[in-house]
């Protein structure tokens, strides 16, 4: 960009007869006016050297005390480190480890005792892996020479308090940790519903606890060469069924399950299932997280045994072998009859169970009962003939008389089938008076004594 020609005159330099260069005197400017309207440079370009220059100087000094503190840094323990209010300032790192090692010898080896709650578990510091490492200990203290910060500080500052450094096994720590969790873990209880005769109790829940192993060995490891009673990690376990869930149980299952009898018709008659016989065979179990009723089939039919004692099914009888009228061996044949089943009649019952007292009626299947010993099996026996026979003689007694022929009458017809083996005492049974023998006299030890059959 140029400057607009001005009409104004502008004087020329001249020179004189020395040669010199004469600047124009005249006019209303001259070069010191011109010099002194040049505008001044920014303060901020005035004094920007001056940061550098002071940045410079201060890196220079703290570059300097590194190096002091480097160099200062050697085999003596800074003035003011201590270990366990163990005094170590200006002891040769040798002397310190030495002082350290003695110090903490009954800490390192002390047991500890982990705490959950009411509960606790102790473990051995060898047992864990865990032992005193003197040398890194003082080490921390600044000792020696390091390029660390933190070491150069420590060095300039004079030191201060160490905590002892623990050496870690960390194999063993674990499985301290795992043993002793055995212990303290406690398992929760689920709330749960019971019967006292055909009324339903329920049961609180109860909260558990499990160890949290990694954090506890993490708190071990920071404890240790500390203290010697440790507050393990731990988390609340709860329980699958709570109380509120309980409650809602006994609601909606306990109470209806045991408000009435159920009434079942067999087709060869009816009969009734009590509260107390359903009582007595249900309970309630955790199942997808609710409490559910579980009737157990066999101890229901036990309990409503004499219940349907009333109905005429008919109980199968087994087939014999007794020598008949002619002296020969002859066939009785088997009789099936009809029965119902633990699971047939738990299957017409539990249906039942939620339903107001005017709609527990049913029906239960009965099923045939096949004698155990059939008209089959006992033909494939093949007993043709009498293959033997003797007769015993005795004096005349009366309690002779009765009790051996209540015996014989007992081992009458007994069949011994191929590979068993007879035993009288065994077909007997106990002689008792209950079973219809009376009291007689035995030898015994060399003398007569009376005693029952």
């Amino acid at each position: 960009m140029t400057d607009a020609p001005s009409d104004k005159p502008v004087p020329t330099p001249s020179r004189g007869p020395d040669e010199t260069l004469v600047l124009p005197s005249e006019g209303p400017e001259t070069l010191s006016d011109d010099l002194a309207q040049q505008p001044e440079p920014p303060a901020d370009k005035r004094r920007r050297r001056w940061p550098l220059v002071s940045g410079l100087a201060a890196l220079v000094l703290v570059g300097g005390a590194y190096v002091a503190g480097y160099v200062a840094a050697g085999d003596t323990v800074p003035r003011n480190a201590t270990v366990s209010n163990i005094k170590l300032g200006g002891l040769t790192r040798a002397t310190a480890i030495d002082a350290v090692k003695a110090g903490l010898a009954d800490q390192a080896v002390a047991p500890l005792t982990l705490t959950v709650e009411a509960k606790s578990a102790t473990i051995t510091p060898e047992s864990a892996g865990l032992s005193l490492d003197a040398e890194k200990t003082v080490d921390a203290t600044g000792v020696g020479r390091s390029w660390s910060p933190v070491h150069i500080w420590r060095v300039l500052t004079g030191g201060g308090t160490v905590d002892p450094v623990p050496a870690v096994d960390q194999s063993a720590l674990s499985a301290a940790v795992t043993t002793a969790a055995a212990s303290l873990d406690t398992t929760p209880v689920n709330a749960g519903i019971t019967y006292q005769g055909v009324e339903p109790v329920r049961t609180e829940a109860v909260d558990g606890v499990t160890v949290d192993q990694p954090g506890t060995a993490e708190e071990i490891v920071s404890s240790y060469l500390k203290q010697t009673t440790i507050a393990a990690k731990a988390a609340i376990a709860h329980p699958d069924i709570t109380t509120a869930e309980a409650d809602d149980a006994l609601t909606k299952l306990a109470k209806p399950a045991v408000a009435a009898p159920v009434a079942l018709d067999s087709g060869k008659g009816s009969f009734q299932v009590s509260p107390e016989a359903i009582a007595s065979a249900t309970t309630f179990v955790a199942k997808d997280g609710a409490l559910t009723l579980n009737v157990d089939p066999a101890k229901l039919l036990s309990s409503a045994t004499n219940a349907m004692a009333a109905v005429q099914l008919g109980a199968p009888v087994d087939a014999k072998i007794a020598i008949g009228a002619d002296g020969k061996p002859a066939v009785t044949p088997s009789k099936d009859g009809l029965t119902i089943t633990a699971e047939k009649l738990a299957a017409a019952v539990v249906p039942l169970l939620p339903k107001p007292a005017a709609e527990r009626t049913g029906t239960v299947e009965a099923t045939v009962a096949q004698a155990a010993f059939t008209t089959e099996a006992a033909q494939k026996l093949g007993v043709k003939e009498v293959t033997g026979e003797f007769t015993t003689y005795w004096p005349h007694a009366a309690y002779r008389n009765t009790n051996i022929g209540k015996a014989a009458s007992t081992v009458n017809g007994t069949l011994l089938k191929p590979g068993e083996t007879f035993s009288l005492n065994q077909i007997l049974g106990p002689r008792t008076a209950e079973r219809g023998y009376v009291d007689g006299y035995v030898i015994q030890g060399g003398a007569l004594v009376k005693e029952t059959g």
